[in-house]
């Protein structure tokens, strides 16, 4: 729901998915989680997500979507012990890497986008997200290099940025050394950026 100085969101969950992972939940109807609780944090920002993604009738990815959804919903109104411990396993985990990932999208194009400077803004140890993204078998900088990739391809096929030299292009989405893009970019797509844009 949208007001003019306000914005609300519900997020339902049967009670029976929370009881084994929250302390009293019952007890915790009406009380109030500080805005500033990681938890809720990473909740609102997975939800938002899940809501910009198309929709998917797949039972074992909506399950699981589920699943992180009350891990979180969890931390947020006070986990067990062992209900943070799976929540960290799970839906922590998801959350934290999607929220990276959408930082990364958001500053291609900073020159500076290095893993001590992502991890400053989401409150993190570089370690802590070279492991997220070696648990999904990649790095950091790979799946930096892969979206700058995928955006200078989208820029060369769109007429919007027909006038625009390759090399402004490059540096548009974040490249600072030409060389290195031109190999990266050869070796992803099999061609050049001046053969592809002329295709």
């Amino acid at each position: 729901m949208e007001f003019p100085r306000a914005r609300y969101m519900a997020v339902m969950a049967p009670l029976k998915a929370l009881q084994p992972l929250t302390r009293s939940v019952e007890d915790r109807a009406g009380q109030h989680v500080p805005a500033t609780t990681e938890a809720l944090r990473l909740l609102i920002g997975y939800v938002n997500l899940l809501r910009r993604l198309p929709s998917t009738s797949d039972r074992a990815s909506n399950a699981l979507a589920a699943a992180h959804i009350y891990d979180l919903m969890a931390l947020a109104l006070g986990a067990t012990r062992d209900g943070a411990v799976h929540a960290c396993g799970g839906g922590v985990r998801v959350a934290r890497l999607n929220a990276i990932k959408a930082h990364i999208f958001e500053n291609l194009g900073t020159h500076d986008l290095s893993v001590q400077n992502v991890a400053i803004h989401q409150g993190l140890s570089p370690r802590y997200i070279h492991m997220l993204f070696e648990d999904e078998g990649e790095t950091f900088s790979t799946f930096v290099r892969e979206q700058r990739l995928l955006h200078v391809r989208s820029m060369l096929k769109s007429p919007r940025y027909l006038r625009h030299t390759i090399s402004s292009i490059a540096f548009a989405a974040g490249f600072s050394d030409l060389s290195y893009f031109n190999r990266s970019f050869h070796r992803r797509f099999g061609a050049t950026p001046t053969e592809l844009r002329l295709r």
